[in-house]
């Protein structure tokens, strides 16, 4: 992800050196840049994300799910009460609800205006990275990328993440504008 910051597609140096970026444009780095402004973006344009909470909105005998704002690979993602969120707030936390199992990844190939994609159902993981899948294909899923790639010059290769928030909707909650750690298993299925 830190690439994405160095490489995108109107890079003056790479442009001075005569390098073409297959990365990402500068309007969409401004909104990649943040997970909350990509949370907010998505929720702007009709996309379904998990909700998200203010540090005044906490209940303290409530759970919710906090991550890093910067984070990568589920690192120090976790589940915490409402009573040690306050206590233990940290301004580089994003606090939503808890959204439950499956956890889907969509490996999404963006050409010529068209999304092609492949789902792919986490059962486990190593270190944040899907290392036992069951492949498959969702029309829904796939309608939600493409929905999102109309509004953006995407690359070629992204993906999303979707759980299941508390309402029983399918919800994005994670958007990685580049290939997925856990591709290899989509290709080994033949995408």
């Amino acid at each position: 992800d830190a690439d994405q910051k160095l490489f995108y597609k109107e890079n003056p140096d790479l442009r001075n050196i005569s390098v073409v970026s297959f990365g990402i444009s500068e309007q969409v780095l401004a909104i990649y840049d943040s997970k909350i402004a990509t949370n907010q973006y998505l929720k702007s344009i009709g996309l379904p994300v998990p909700q998200m909470f203010s540090l005044n909105e906490i209940e303290r005998s409530r759970q919710y799910f906090v991550k890093p704002k910067d984070g990568v690979g589920s690192v120090g993602a976790k589940v915490m009460s409402g009573g040690d969120i306050l206590a233990h707030y940290n301004s580089n936390l994003i606090i939503q609800e808890i959204c439950s199992e499956p956890e889907i990844t969509l490996e999404c190939f963006n050409y010529d205006g068209r999304v092609y994609s492949i789902a792919r159902r986490r059962l486990a993981s190593k270190s944040g990275v899907c290392i036992k899948t069951k492949v498959f294909s969702n029309k829904e899923l796939t309608a939600i990328a493409q929905k999102f790639a109309d509004f953006f010059q995407l690359p070629y290769i992204f993906n999303f993440q979707f759980m299941i928030n508390g309402t029983g909707e399918m919800v994005i909650t994670d958007v990685n504008l580049r290939t997925a750690g856990g591709m290899s298993l989509s290709y080994e299925a033949g995408w």
